[in-house]
């Protein structure tokens, strides 16, 4: 196994960890079971991977970004502070 190779599966490792993350915060911290972060860290990736392809790095991210801001909006999280009030 080269050094590339364990490089290249550490940082994989390093950004699947941060969507890990994000799934327990969701199941277990909030008691909520819900998919919006799985649907929203994909549709983020495909409009970023689609864009950077056409060469608009930059542009890709903006995208991806507001891709996956209006499921949370619905949610309730990060555009107004209501779900704290129903959490116990």
């Amino acid at each position: 196994m080269s050094l590339s190779v364990l490089q290249g599966a550490v940082e994989q490792g390093f950004i699947y960890s941060l969507v890990a993350l994000g799934l327990f915060l969701s199941y277990r911290v909030l008691d909520v079971a819900d998919l919006t972060t799985d649907g929203s860290f994909t549709l983020g990736a495909a409009c970023s991977a689609v864009l950077t392809v056409q060469g608009h790095p930059a542009a890709g991210l903006l995208l991806a970004l507001l891709a996956g801001l209006p499921p949370c909006c619905k949610r309730g999280w990060g555009c107004s502070p209501s779900w704290r009030a129903s959490s116990p």
